[in-house]
């Protein structure tokens, strides 16, 4: 079940790539809420690019149920809801999204540090 999900995660992926709206919003919808494993900050960042904000905020809340401290999802969380001019929320993931990457030992990966940047210079 999940590599089926994952397989129609990368599908959408591809998708949306090569500007198949239709196609990726069928294969996004085609995803189960239920289907464990599926990385809903992917489904989020998706959704984003075909315009889908709404979705997109509920796919990231999911992964944050999930991982609360799931540093793409706050980022990516935090950045949507500046795009939109929701800065109270805004920052409430920023803030969290830096204390993440400041604990001790805490290594970011290096496509997030731009998006940590983008956190601070908002803050």
């Amino acid at each position: 079940m999940v590599d089926a999900a994952t397989d129609r995660l990368a599908a959408a992926a591809a998708a949306v790539r090569r500007g198949d709206r239709a196609h990726a919003r069928a294969l996004l919808d085609s995803i189960g809420a239920s289907e464990a494993g599926v990385s809903w900050t992917v489904i989020g960042r998706l959704e984003e690019a075909l315009g889908e904000v709404e979705r997109a905020v509920v796919a990231y809340s999911r992964a944050l149920t999930i991982a609360p401290r799931d540093l793409p999802a706050l980022l990516s969380m935090g950045a949507l809801h500046m795009r939109s001019g929701r800065d109270r929320d805004a920052s409430a993931c920023y803030r969290t999204a830096l204390a993440v990457a400041s604990e001790p030992g805490f290594r970011a990966p290096p496509d997030l540090h731009p998006m940590l940047h983008e956190a601070q210079a908002f803050l």
